[in-house]
């Protein structure tokens, strides 16, 4: 009977270390992930800039997204390029929420990624606004439901030289 007992607390303790040995495995597999995840991100975000930052127009656009009366001067090309814009950064922000979602990236990533709030998007962008009826179709509902429950700029879109395709009426 001794044996039988001694036979069982050794399995019982091989069992509780294999399950140790499991969770420190699954731990150390998490974080590597939230770490690839935070370099890809990153990676991708810094890219994005360093193309973006060779364009000079584009650099003029973020010099006057906020100007109004610069904006009421853009082109239907300006609008395009305003328009691609912003979809690479929403494809961009869409990807690293759902991260968020799964649970891979914890819910400040965005911020220590240098995205800020979503929420302050459509307000401190006026392009953004005038262009989100069109992007807003070409994103989740995660994202677009926290960009949505900011307040959106006050600006009349309808005086800006926006390409058909991109308003919806």
């Amino acid at each position: 009977m001794a044996r039988t007992s001694i036979r069982e607390t050794i399995g019982f303790v091989g069992v509780v270390a294999s399950l140790a040995f499991v969770g420190t495995e699954i731990r150390q597999n998490n974080k590597l992930a939230r770490a690839n995840a935070y370099q890809e991100i990153g990676i991708a975000t810094a890219q994005t800039w360093a193309e973006f930052g060779q364009d000079p127009d584009i650099l003029q656009d973020l010099a006057e997204r906020d100007d109004l009366s610069a904006i009421s001067e853009w082109t239907q090309t300006d609008w395009a390029r305003r328009f691609t814009w912003w979809s690479t950064w929403l494809r961009l922000a869409e990807t690293m929420l759902l991260q968020v979602e799964q649970g891979v990236l914890p819910e400040g990533a965005m911020q220590n990624l240098g995205y800020g709030s979503f929420e302050d998007w459509l307000g401190a962008y006026p392009g953004l606004t005038c262009l989100w009826p069109s992007l807003r179709l070409s994103v989740g509902p995660a994202l677009r439901g926290r960009i949505e429950s900011g307040t959106p700029y006050e600006v009349d879109c309808t005086d800006f030289a926006i390409p058909t395709s991109m308003v919806l009426i």
